[in-house]
């Protein structure tokens, strides 16, 4: 009988130290969730900020290309965008050419 008690007094403590051990990794478990959750929370402000940041841009570059189509005579502005589009390929090449 004896060595009954000492048993289930054993097995009582190691349900005991699994029980803690389980309650300690569980809250490490729910600290992950948390920043992980909390990660996705900032990169979603982010991802919106830069969405904000980009529409606003767009704009921005929308109404000066109206200004400058609506003050700049057309053979000169086509002109320019092929001087801009001659230097884009030059520096193109430049930039891919092996060193």
């Amino acid at each position: 009988m004896q060595a009954f008690s000492s048993l289930i007094l054993q097995t009582q403590a190691q349900a005991n130290q699994a029980a803690a051990e389980l309650q300690r990794v569980w809250r490490k478990h729910e600290a992950a969730r948390r920043e992980l959750r909390e990660l996705g929370d900032a990169w979603a402000a982010e991802r919106r900020e830069l969405r904000e940041q980009a529409a606003t841009l767009q704009q921005q570059l929308d109404l000066k290309d109206l200004v400058i189509e609506s003050l700049v005579p057309r053979p000169e502005l086509e002109r320019v965008r092929g001087i801009l589009i001659t230097a884009y390929q030059i520096v193109a090449m430049v930039s891919t050419a092996p060193h």
